[in-house]
């Protein structure tokens, strides 16, 4: 869902810190940044805050994080996905790849070429078809941009972002979100 929502990387996402979740500017936002040893961000444009868009805020997000975050008595510096981290303290690649799988399974794609960057692509293919300002999509999901003017001259508030993602819905999803939110709600 974080992917689907912010077209977040693998790493950045699921290496998520509960101090990752954060209220700036009146706006709950997902900070990307590579404040610890297994988060790793591909490029500048990836250490980035993210507004929570509306539709993830509504399947009850942010409730779900402090929910979690109380019954495992965690802290701040703690990951929202645990098993991220091995023992030894080094990034766990095969903890997404086991529990992707087993979802894409479940849902019945695995077996259509689906994968974790499927999200990451949806999210800004959605965001274009509605029209989202090219820069902004590029602070959105962490890219860098082609040109100078993308890169250095293209500054936008979280406000500025806000205001531009909410153009773009997944209103289609909106039965399968009823069912996560639900999930969300026992948690």
């Amino acid at each position: 869902m974080i992917a689907l929502f912010t077209g977040a990387r693998a790493n950045a996402a699921i290496t998520l810190q509960y101090n990752d979740i954060v209220l700036k500017d009146d706006l709950w936002c997902i900070h990307f940044c590579e404040n610890h040893s297994i988060k790793h961000l591909k490029n500048d444009a990836s250490e980035r805050f993210v507004p929570i868009y509306k539709q993830f805020l509504d399947l009850g997000f942010i409730d779900y994080i402090e929910h979690k975050k109380k019954k495992l008595n965690a802290v701040g510096e703690d990951f929202i996905f645990p098993k991220c981290k091995t023992k030894n303290g080094q990034y766990n690649n095969k903890y997404l790849d086991r529990y992707l799988f087993k979802f894409l399974s479940d849902i019945g794609i695995k077996d259509k070429g689906y994968d974790f960057h499927s999200f990451r692509k949806n999210a800004s293919l959605a965001m274009q078809s509605a029209r989202l300002i090219p820069t902004i999509i590029n602070a959105i999901i962490g890219w860098e941009g082609k040109g100078t003017m993308e890169q250095s001259y293209s500054n936008y508030d979280l406000q500025q972002i806000n205001e531009e993602l909410n153009k773009f819905s997944y209103d289609f999803l909106q039965p399968e979100f009823d069912k996560w939110k639900k999930i969300m709600g026992k948690k």
